[in-house]
């Protein structure tokens, strides 16, 4: 009989937490650039509200911000393939390339980078 296993029970691996975090700071990003509403609701908090969600999100945009250096220092395929599995990048620019080889090939070299990084390797 198979079992369900709850959201809170799974297990992920220090690489697809830092990924996790690496992806919600490019949506926050993206929504702050927006132009729209949500680009303009840091206007419409009180500085102490901001002071206090800067003070709980500085270690994760540390994280975050040493993902995206370690990201853009792989090679070109190797950045977008990361970028695109995560939804960042949109289509395969390198069709004379397999995905899946240059994808593992990235999470690979990706890893071995945040290992070595001061602000990602206490997430291992």
């Amino acid at each position: 009989m198979k079992r369900d296993i709850p959201i809170n029970e799974i297990q992920f691996s220090p690489f697809e937490k830092l990924m996790d975090i690496w992806v919600r700071f490019h949506n926050r990003a993206d929504n702050r650039d927006s132009g729209g509403f949500r680009g303009r609701d840091s206007l419409l908090r009180s500085e102490s509200l901001r002071d206090l969600e800067q003070l709980c999100d500085g270690d994760e945009e540390e994280a975050a911000e040493a993902v995206e250096t370690s990201v853009n220092s792989l090679t070109a395929q190797q950045s977008w393939a990361i970028k695109k599995k995560h939804g960042i990048a949109g289509v395969w620019r390198f069709p004379q390339l397999d995905y899946m080889s240059v994808l593992i090939q990235a999470e690979v070299e990706l890893e071995r980078k945040l290992r070595k990084n001061i602000a990602t390797s206490n997430f291992f």
